[in-house]
């Protein structure tokens, strides 16, 4: 099954982000491990389900996208797969977030489901995690570079969302406050 935006979904043509979020980590073990896991397809539901918000994780269609130019400048959750054998691979899923209002007050909390897309370029070692729900879109650039002699990685964030002017404020502070959790939490992937 693929995960399909709506019909009449205008994206990129209407993606205005008005939240942002930027961190970075760096895991000691090499880049080829690590890549592995947190740049492709084969570590995506572990990767996802680190943070403390998600669950029900479900993969779905995998097949790969034509990107013209570099993965980080591109937007490819909408485009048409390309012919087999061509592009770079693009895996879609699905998944609850739980986003707590007030903590301690689990009545407050949101459940929003997410529909996503996660395409990877293993030769640039970068990759490009786009998801959407009924009034949110995120679009989360993944760099790794070598460090310590290649003993280690580092891996760079950049987070861009577009929410309604209404949720901008609980939105912008809960992606900055859960990514850098999240992001904290990568080590434990390698343990």
């Amino acid at each position: 099954m693929k995960a399909s935006p709506p019909k009449d979904d205008p994206y990129p043509a209407n993606f205005s982000p008005n939240f942002r979020a930027a961190f970075s980590v760096t895991v000691l073990h090499p880049m080829a491990t690590v890549f592995q896991v947190l740049g492709t397809g084969a570590g995506l539901e572990r990767t996802i389900l680190l943070s403390s918000m998600a669950g029900g994780f479900e993969l779905l269609m995998s097949d790969s996208v034509a990107v013209v130019g570099a993965l980080e400048d591109a937007y490819v959750r909408t485009a048409r797969a390309a012919p087999e054998g061509e592009g770079l691979p693009r895996q879609s899923f699905r998944f609850m977030e739980t986003v707590k209002i007030v903590p301690g007050f689990a009545f407050l909390d949101v459940n929003v489901k997410l529909q996503g897309t996660f395409t990877w370029d293993a030769e640039r070692r970068v990759a490009l995690y786009e998801t959407w729900s009924d009034k949110v879109v995120v679009r989360k650039v993944r760099r790794f570079e070598e460090a310590e002699g290649g003993a280690a990685t580092k891996i760079s964030e950049t987070i861009e969302g577009q929410c309604p002017a209404l949720l901008q404020y609980i939105t912008q502070r809960t992606a900055q406050s859960s990514h850098r959790e999240h992001m904290n939490s990568y080590s434990e992937l390698f343990e």
